[in-house]
């Protein structure tokens, strides 16, 4: 049977659904982005796995590390300004889509969009001081409310996914951007997909949205509904394993007794089905929240780059496999 691997950081974790045999999953600590542009163990590692064997499909899952926390992290522990650090930003996107077109033994590459804002602005804060990115309580302290708000953590996931897209059509990689259908009206996380016994998490419900997934861009994942009914079954039976072996033990304050996992399948369906009805609509009201930055004019303005770059040039392969 074909092989499939998927890589990432935590966010990996929507594909483990249907992790099995022939479905690897690989998830990396910290960054992902970051630590491949440096050629961290995580480089090394990916590299060698190509190495070993051939796959149909690879996936590449960037996190909030990659994104958010890296803005934070560098404009207050390192002292760069915004302009600065999203030149960086916009730089390592590229490089890092590059780095996964000379990836070979692989057929299809798919590379995911990173996920909308999850929490809320106070709860935001708490998450970074939780998650190490910053535990100096004086710097602490110096976080500007508009580098917390919802609003400015949107725009920056926003130029982020816009960047991956225009650089995977430029090199002919897959995009698997759900962020339209995870939204609400006022541009916050649908209920629905929030963990809600942890508002300090960074991460989303991993079930959920990957049933959002199957549903949009990665249909083929899952061949017909009998496969489907088996990894709804298997998923929930996991969760609740979770749930009570892991969370009741770490958060003795919520009651987990009572609790009953359930894949909302039907309705998270119906949600898509009604946002798809309206998706331009949805990602034209998206785009304008970004229109301001130019990335299309700063991407020709920069064009350059990756020729200027030796360690990602595409007529330079010794990196890659």
């Amino acid at each position: 049977m074909k092989k499939s691997i998927a890589f990432g950081s935590s966010f990996v974790q929507i594909f483990f659904p249907i992790e099995s045999n022939h479905f690897t999953i690989v998830k990396y600590k910290g960054g992902m982005l970051k630590g491949i542009l440096d050629k961290n163990e995580n480089y090394y590692d990916m590299l060698s796995r190509f190495k070993k064997e051939k796959y149909e499909n690879a996936f590449f899952v960037l996190g909030n590390p990659d994104c958010n926390f890296y803005y934070i992290k560098k404009k207050y522990i390192d002292g760069e300004d915004e302009k600065e650090i999203l030149n960086t930003l916009y730089k390592n996107v590229q490089r890092y889509v590059l780095f996964v077109k000379n990836i070979k033994n692989v057929k299809r590459k798919i590379i995911i969009n990173v996920a909308p804002p999850i929490q809320d602005d106070k709860n935001y804060m708490e998450s970074i001081k939780t998650y190490g990115v910053i535990t100096n309580n004086n710097l602490l302290k110096k976080i500007k409310k508009s580098d917390l708000s919802h609003k400015f953590r949107l725009e920056i996931r926003l130029i982020f996914n816009s960047l991956l897209k225009i650089n995977c059509e430029k090199y002919g990689i897959e995009f698997c951007d759900t962020t339209p259908y995870l939204l609400d009206k006022n541009g916050k996380l649908e209920n629905l997909f929030k963990l809600q016994h942890n508002p300090v998490n960074v991460h989303y419900s991993f079930e959920h949205v990957f049933l959002v997934y199957i549903l949009t861009c990665l249909s083929d994942l899952v061949k017909n509904e009998k496969e489907l009914k088996n990894i709804l079954k298997k998923t929930e039976k996991m969760h609740e394993e979770y749930i009570h072996n892991h969370l009741s033990k770490k958060h003795k304050n919520i009651n987990f007794s009572n609790h009953k996992f359930r894949l909302h399948f039907d309705e998270v369906k119906k949600m898509v089905e009604e946002k798809r009805k309206n998706i331009e609509n949805i990602k034209e009201k998206l785009n304008n929240k970004i229109k301001n930055k130019n990335i299309e004019q700063w991407i020709n303005d920069n064009e350059n780059f990756i020729i200027e770059n030796k360690d990602y040039n595409i007529n330079n392969n010794n990196n890659f496999v």
